[in-house]
């Protein structure tokens, strides 16, 4: 899984396979899935992140795969804890790991 979060943009994208993009789907109107062409996750991406972590946003709120939950709920708090309330201006952050 990479995750990069681009603080300009308040946006985060959690990719989680290298797969190719068929499709996007909208989840909501902040939420966006990726899907290859097996219907398969792909990636997703939260715009306003801190503005939705704010209002109550969780790991549990996104349709990641039950084996990832715990990783992306670990980004998050590095996320936060690095950045809190989003107020870094000049923040990108890229997060990597590995199931090797």
């Amino acid at each position: 899984m990479i995750v990069t979060y681009d603080n300009e943009v308040d946006a985060i994208y959690f990719k989680l396979t290298e797969n190719k993009i068929d499709s996007t789907e909208p989840e909501t109107d902040r939420i966006i899935i990726d899907y290859d062409k097996d219907n398969n996750i792909v990636g997703i991406e939260v715009l306003d992140f801190y503005y939705l972590v704010k209002k109550g946003l969780t790991v549990a709120d996104l349709p990641f795969p039950e084996d990832e939950r715990l990783t992306v709920s670990q980004y998050f708090n590095i996320l936060l804890l690095f950045n809190p309330e989003g107020k870094y201006k000049d923040c990108y952050i890229i997060l990597r790991s590995s199931k090797n």
